[in-house]
């Protein structure tokens, strides 16, 4: 679950970025800069989608480079609880299944909420109870949704239960 939102940032261009069609260079600059990022307030931004309005600009007093406040949209992806994501099994232990969301951030699904499976070591699948032709295992596509998070050092930590 992507959502599409209007952030604002500053960025430093350097003066051989400046070209007749300056917002091109802000758009790239912007693009290195944000792609990537993750922040508490709007999650990882997944993509810039385009330059929206340049707010102001000034020139650094420290060492002469050019500073545009600019407002741009982009898709980002911010972990919250009760959301359900889809996304592939990248990892399968005794200690629970793991899904790396949009290549972004874990989500782990912990043993105590595969109380209807059964872990098999040798094989590193989580077999059901109920229809042993059931199973989670690496490369499964699975839902997950959202029980917990934390977010520490520019990243999301989650835990979640199968969807």
């Amino acid at each position: 679950m992507t959502e599409t939102q209007i952030l604002k940032k500053s960025i430093v261009l350097d003066n051989a970025m400046l070209a007749p069609n300056i917002e091109s260079s802000i758009l790239e600059k912007l693009k290195q800069v944000v792609e990537n990022d993750c922040s508490k307030d709007f999650g990882y931004i997944l993509k810039v989608i385009k330059l929206v309005k340049i707010l102001d600009n000034y020139i650094s007093n420290v060492n002469s480079e050019l500073i545009f406040i600019v407002q741009f949209e982009a898709e980002t992806i911010k972990p919250e609880v009760g959301k359900v994501y889809t996304d592939t099994i990248c990892m399968v232990l005794s200690g629970g299944i793991f899904l790396k969301i949009k290549g972004k951030f874990m989500v782990l699904i912990p043993p105590s909420v595969l109380q209807d499976y059964e872990f098999q070591a040798e094989k590193k699948i989580y077999v059901s109870k109920v229809d042993s032709t059931v199973s989670l295992k690496t490369g499964d596509v699975c839902n997950v949704k959202i029980s917990g998070v934390r977010y520490l050092n520019k990243n999301y930590d989650c835990f979640g239960c199968i969807a």
